[in-house]
């Protein structure tokens, strides 16, 4: 996922001759997607780095000026820190057969 970040970041600062790297950014794209690799192979890493994601991407859009994006990161921290509790909803696997 490094790699894919660095290639990113690259390619950014190259198409867009205006482009300033932001060390903010870089961690957070990194953190998010490492946290999109790891959920997907259902490893619970997932988590803390889905909280560093949030966190730093939540500050990139701060002060970049972008508040809701700001918010909506921070409210993903809120949700992997603390998450919803518990809803009561009971989760199952319904089996269909399709012949």
């Amino acid at each position: 996922m490094l790699l894919v970040t660095v290639l990113y970041e690259w390619l950014s600062s190259y198409l867009l001759p205006d482009f300033i790297f932001n060390a903010y950014e870089f961690v957070g794209t990194w953190a998010g997607l490492t946290t999109v690799w790891l959920a997907r192979t259902e490893n619970v890493l997932c988590w803390p780095w889905g909280i560093i994601s949030a966190l730093t991407l939540g500050y990139f859009f701060a002060t970049i000026g972008l508040p809701g994006q700001q918010w909506l990161n921070w409210g993903y921290f809120w949700l992997f820190s603390f998450g919803l509790g518990n809803t009561g909803f009971l989760v199952v696997q319904i089996g269909l057969n399709f012949r």
